[in-house]
Formats: C-alpha cells, structure tokens, sequence
C-alpha cells in the first residue's frame, strides 16, 4: 500500500512540476520571440481551457479502461507535447519560425500539454479512492493535496534553476522528469480493474449554498493566473532585467507563493480549523493588499513579500 500511495505522490508531483515549469519563462520568452505580452494570455489560457474540458474526460476513460492505462498515456502525452512545445520555442528562438505560425503552433502544443496533465491528476486521485477508504482516503487525499502543494512549490525554483543554463533548460528537464515518472508508475502502480459506478447526480452551480462559494473560487483563480501571465512583464519593466533574470525573479516569487499556500493548508488543517467565511474574506484582504504593493513600489524584496 505505501508503494502505491507513493507512486501516487509522485506521479501528481511530476504533473504539476510539469504545470509550474511553465510558467516563469513564458513572459521572456514571450518577448525573445518577438510576439506580444497579450499572446502569453492567450497561449496560457487556452491551455488552461484544455485542462478544463478534458479532466471530465479522463476521468470518465479510467472509470471505463483502468486508472494505471491512463496515468500511463498522461505521461507519454506530456513527454510528447512538451518535447513539441520546446521544439517549437526553439525554432522561434532560431528564427526558423515566426508570426502567426509561431503562435498558432505554441498554443497547439502548449494546448496539449495542459490535455494529457489532467490524465494523470485525476486518474491518480481516483485510485487513491479507490484503494483507500474511511479514515485512511482522508489521509490519502491528504497526500495527494502534499504532492500538489510542492508542486507548486518546487515547480518555480527547480524552473529558476535551470534558467542559470538557458531559458529552454526547464522544459528540457520537464520532458526527463516525465519519462522518469512514466517508468515508475509502470513498475510502481499495480494494474486495477476498471470502477464500474452508478451515474452521478447534478449539481447546479447556480444553486442557493453553491454559487457564492464557486464565485469566490473562480475570482481567486483569475487573480492569481492574472498575475502569473503579467508579473513577468511587469517586474521586467520594473527592475529594469534581462531575459534570464526575469525568469529567476519570477521563479522565486512563484515558489514563495506556493510555500505561503502549502504552510496556510497545513495552518488551517492542524490549527485553525476555520469555516469558510472568514477564510474566503481574511484570504481576499490578502490577496487586494498584495496587489497594492505590487502597484505602490519597484522594490524586489517587497514584491517577494
């Protein structure tokens, strides 16, 4: 069991470095290439639409083919797509591409990247349900929400790393780190036979105890992706830094954010214990004096804070 709860781990900790390598060399690569800030938007978010839309998906064929098959074709597809997106980075970088086939082909490729990670964050969750119940699924979920959590964390500094290299090493190792998770949950993970369930009942998003709840959700999510596309753009412009040093600066400030994330979990879960209401309202205090200080000063120290 506690190699199946570890390949586990590993495999959603691999599909969110995946997801976080991303992210601090978009916007000087964004500018190296020539194209605009506002194509980051669109290359980001339009990869995040794809993890949207094909979660459901994937989730539906490991209920119907097994969860190992499906973690196991997550991992070749993000080997393949993100081998394809730093090809297309590279050629842009060359100058063997540009324009509108340069962007069209890094929002296909990245688009795939963000359809295969879902295979293996929800084929993964599933069969931590599957294999657990009662009190142990609490602690397993609890696993799965570690592995996200240094994800985030990890994601950015190993990404600022590897700038010290070049801006194209995250992705280089990105497509190592995959494979490497594609070898362990095919020795690690035992095959399961396909969960046969009963449909599940609807649930309106616009009923009455829901919505508020998904509303504050949502704002908080386009908050932080908002500064995820333009922080790089914008401490770039601020401080004055090459390529390789907005990526880094970046990097660190996403790491931190995820550190603040991970710590408040662990806070809330152990200590505090609060209900909904004054998390939802302390943590939107948090998140408007934040964006304050990033629009009030040019210092680094501060926007690490």
């Amino acid at each position: 069991m506690n190699r199946i709860k570890g390949s586990i781990f590993f495999s959603v900790f691999v599909a969110m470095l995946g997801l976080m390598l991303i992210a601090p060399i978009m916007p000087p690569l964004i500018r190296e290439l020539g194209l605009r800030e506002s194509h980051s938007g669109i290359i980001i978010s339009l990869g995040s639409i794809t993890m949207a839309l094909m979660a459901p998906v994937w989730g539906n064929l490991s209920d119907a083919k097994g969860r190992k098959p499906v973690i196991l074709l997550g991992f070749i597809g993000m080997c393949v797509s993100c081998l394809l997106f730093t090809l297309t980075l590279f050629a842009g970088l060359k100058g063997w591409l540009s324009g509108g086939l340069l962007l069209v082909l890094l929002i296909v490729t990245r688009g795939l990247i963000g359809g295969f990670i879902p295979a293996v964050l929800s084929s993964s969750q599933a069969y931590m349900g599957d294999v657990t119940e009662g009190e142990e699924r609490g602690s397993g979920m609890a696993i799965i929400s570690a592995a996200n959590g240094l994800g985030l964390v990890f994601g950015p500094a190993i990404a600022g790393a590897f700038t010290l290299i070049g801006l194209l090493w995250p992705l280089y190792f990105g497509i190592v780190i995959a494979a490497v998770a594609f070898v362990v949950s095919l020795l690690a993970i035992p095959a399961a036979q396909p969960v046969i369930q009963q449909k599940p009942a609807r649930i309106n998003p616009l009923q009455p105890g829901l919505r508020m709840y998904l509303f504050a959700g949502l704002v908080t999510m386009i908050s932080i992706v908002t500064i995820q596309v333009i922080g790089g753009f914008y401490f770039q412009d601020q401080l004055g830094l090459t390529s390789e040093e907005t990526a880094r600066v970046v990097s660190f400030g996403l790491m931190f954010s995820g550190a603040a994330m991970l710590i408040v979990q662990i806070i809330q879960m152990k200590w505090l214990k609060w209900q909904p209401k004054p998390m939802i309202l302390l943590g939107s205090l948090f998140l408007i004096a934040g964006m304050a200080f990033f629009l009030i000063s040019a210092s680094l120290a501060l926007y690490y804070a």
